[in-house]
């Protein structure tokens, strides 16, 4: 089973004057393979470093690389991946990890699902690039 683990959490906050300040929610899936999701703005280059150097990771150990759209705080840093697969739609990653088209915030959107086990049951975790979502959680039935 693979471990989903939220870097940073994401943010969108929009002031009186009609400017914004964002950033993506950055994730790492620990399984048979190494994912990121999203690598957050360039400015964040050293904190993403400094976090997954603190999962015993680093960026050239990373297999791949999904973002969810292609806004600057969800790619920024792709360039800290050289090592990595970078995947845009359509994929299984790894057994319980799959890149999948969806409806969003983007006409490119995409969402990573990562099947899982969290306190002893079985679950789907949804990554969309706005947050991590546990899916239908009580019943794996109705999973996607």
């Amino acid at each position: 089973m693979c471990e989903v683990t939220v870097l940073f959490d994401g943010y969108s906050k929009k002031f009186d004057d009609g400017t914004m300040d964002a950033n993506c929610t950055c994730t790492l899936i620990k399984g048979l393979k190494l994912i990121i999701v999203d690598t957050m703005t360039a400015w964040d280059r050293e904190r993403i470093i400094e976090a997954l150097t603190q999962q015993n990771i680093e960026p050239a150990n990373i297999d791949y690389v999904v973002c969810t759209h292609s806004h600057a705080d969800h790619i920024g840093n792709n360039n800290l991946f050289t090592n990595a697969e970078h995947i845009v739609d359509g994929y299984e990653l790894c057994p319980g990890v799959k890149v999948v088209a969806s409806a969003g915030h983007t006409p490119e959107d995409v969402t990573v699902l990562v099947d899982t086990t969290k306190d002893g049951e079985k679950t789907r975790f949804a990554i969309t690039g706005i947050r991590v979502l546990p899916l239908f959680s009580e019943d794996i039935s109705l999973h996607l």
